[in-house]
C-alpha cells in the first residue's frame, strides 16, 4: 500500500567457484507482518506486566494525593512522557462528585509527572482549575467518555485545561489520552496521558490499557474520598461532645 512503512530484510552471499569469488547472490525478503506480530506481543506483555505493578504499587494508602501520584509515577515514562492527574475539589474534601457546578467543573491539580525534569506545567499541584462545561473534552469526560488524540491537532483541541494546550506544544506532546477517573458511576476526575519522547501515536490498545489503570485509581481514590469524610465527621462528633468550657474541679 502506497505510504505505508514496510520492514524489509536484506542478504546478500558470495557465489564462489572452486574457491573463485565470481559473483553475489542478493535476496530481499518482505518481514513488515512478520515484525508486526512480533511487536504486537511485546506491547501485549508490557500492557500485562503494567496491570499487574498496578495491583500492588497503586492505592497502598488512603491518602489521595498520594494514590494519584502512585499512578502518575506507574505511567511515566513506560506508557507515557507526561502525565497531569486532576480531582473534583469536592472529592478532595471528602464531598460527593460530581463537581460540576452551574456551567463549571472546578478541578484541583494532585499530580503531574514528567519525564523530563525541567518540564513546566500550566498548573501546579495544588492549584484550581475552572474548566467552562462548553469545553468539548470536558463534557465528555464528565460523560465518563475517554479521548484519543493521535496528533498535534487532535491534542490541542482537547486540552481542557486553560493555557493548556500552548504548554502541550511547548513540550512537544504530539498525542494524548484524556480518561475520566470514574468509580462507582461517578467522574472524580481525569488523568492525561502524552507523549513527546516516544514517537508512536497512542491507539486504541493504549486507550484502553489507560482506561483500566485510571479504573483502578479510581476506585482506591474514592475510597480514600470516602475515609476522608468518615474520619471528618468521626472528629467533628467528638469535638461536639466535648465541654465547651472548663469545669471548676475542688483541689485544682
Amino acid at each position: 500500500m502506497a505510504g505505508q512503512r514496510r520492514v524489509l530484510s536484506w542478504s546478500a552471499y558470495r557465489a564462489t567457484d572452486n574457491g573463485q569469488v565470481i559473483g553475489v547472490l542478493g535476496s530481499v525478503m518482505d518481514v513488515t507482518e512478520r515484525v508486526r506480530a512480533v511487536t504486537a506481543l511485546r506491547q501485549a506483555n508490557a500492557r500485562l506486566d503494567l496491570l499487574e505493578r498496578a495491583g500492588s504499587r497503586v492505592g497502598t494508602t488512603l491518602d489521595i494525593y498520594r494514590t494519584a501520584e502512585e499512578l502518575a509515577d506507574l505511567a511515566v515514562p513506560e506508557l507515557a512522557d507526561r502525565v497531569p492527574i486532576d480531582l473534583c475539589d469536592s472529592v478532595l474534601r471528602g464531598d460527593d462528585p460530581p463537581c460540576a457546578g452551574p456551567g463549571a467543573v472546578r478541578l484541583r491539580r494532585v499530580a503531574v509527572r514528567d519525564a523530563v525534569t525541567s518540564s513546566t506545567f500550566a498548573f501546579a499541584v495544588g492549584d484550581l482549575i475552572s474548566v467552562p462545561l462548553s469545553n468539548r473534552a470536558a463534557s465528555a469526560i464528565w460523560r465518563g467518555e475517554p479521548l484519543l488524540a493521535r496528533n498535534r491537532a487532535e491534542t490541542r483541541l482537547n486540552a481542557y485545561v486553560p493555557g493548556g494546550a500552548d504548554a502541550l506544544m511547548a513540550r512537544g506532546v504530539h498525542t494524548a489520552m484524556l480518561v475520566p477517573l470514574t468509580a462507582r458511576g461517578a467522574t472524580l476526575g481525569v488523568a492525561t496521558f502524552c507523549r513527546a519522547e516516544n514517537p508512536e501515536p497512542y491507539d486504541e490498545d493504549d486507550l484502553r490499557l489507560a482506561s483500566d489503570l485510571a479504573a483502578r485509581a479510581a476506585v482506591h481514590i474514592d475510597n480514600a474520598r470516602l475515609y476522608t469524610r468518615e474520619h471528618a465527621t468521626a472528629v467533628t462528633l467528638q469535638r461536639s461532645l466535648l465541654p465547651r468550657d472548663i469545669p471548676l474541679v475542688p483541689g485544682l
